[in-house]
């Protein structure tokens, strides 16, 4: 019981002196900043869409209206407000991916994705995230970054023109291969999710090179597709001709 005691009187410091240090060094306030700013990482990359499906799946489940939802919010959440986040309309941050979740009894850990390191190719003109790649017309930061906002929406799902909650580590990837403090770096893209017919550096809208990149990229997959399904017939062939000589 005195161990108890000691224990409990060990995290009463803690809580009363957050400027206590660690046995890494770091203080306790450091400590909780940066695991709720990993939080907040990993919230901020949830697809509206997917997240607005779970809500209405939860929300079906338990047999209540949208306006009971609101209701039992206490006034936090209007049934507007929650109709366009289950219909996925909504960028949601981290707090409100919470305050969701508990509202819905929603288990959010199924529908936040492991998402790979933003990959920056100038060389070859490439963005790249996992198995999923955007070209881009030229090494022009305007024109980069259309690249890497049109590669975020197709890895959401979401629609050209929302709004995009951006992802720390890929503005480190992008600040360091630009030359551009991420402050600038978001002003500019903001611009490019708010406006999507602003001018590129080539003439185009950045609607027109999002809308063309994502054709390209539509072109290399059913090449790729069609390259899978001939060599298939070829092997079809193959075999059908081996069983035949041998007949």
């Amino acid at each position: 019981m005195g161990q108890n005691r000691e224990d409990w009187s060990g995290l009463d410091a803690m809580t009363s002196d957050f400027d206590s240090s660690l046995a890494d060094g770091r203080t306790a306030r450091e400590a909780h900043e940066e695991e709720v700013a990993a939080v907040q990482r990993v919230e901020s990359l949830v697809p509206p869409a997917r997240f607005g499906a779970l809500m209405v799946e939860c929300r079906s489940a338990q047999g209540q209206e949208i306006a009971d939802m609101a209701a039992r919010s206490n006034g936090l959440f209007t049934q507007n407000y929650l109709e366009k986040a289950e219909r996925g309309e909504l960028t949601l941050d981290g707090g409100l991916i919470g305050q969701l979740a508990g509202l819905y009894e929603v288990d959010a850990g199924p529908v936040v994705p492991l998402r790979s390191e933003l990959i920056l190719d100038l060389d070859r003109q490439e963005l790249k995230v996992g198995d999923t790649a955007m070209s881009f017309n030229s090494i022009h930061v305007e024109d980069v970054l259309q690249g890497y906002v049109s590669l975020v929406y197709k890895l959401r799902g979401q629609q050209p023109g929302s709004g995009l909650v951006l992802r720390d580590r890929d503005l480190d990837v992008l600040s360091a291969s630009l030359s551009y403090n991420e402050p600038e770096l978001r002003r500019k893209l903001d611009a490019m999710t708010s406006d999507f017919d602003i001018r590129l550096a080539d003439g185009r809208t950045a609607r027109e090179a999002h809308e063309e990149e994502v054709a390209t990229d539509q072109r290399v997959e059913w090449g790729l597709l069609v390259k899978e399904v001939i060599a298939l017939c070829i092997v079809i062939a193959l075999l059908v001709a081996r069983q035949m000589w041998f007949v």
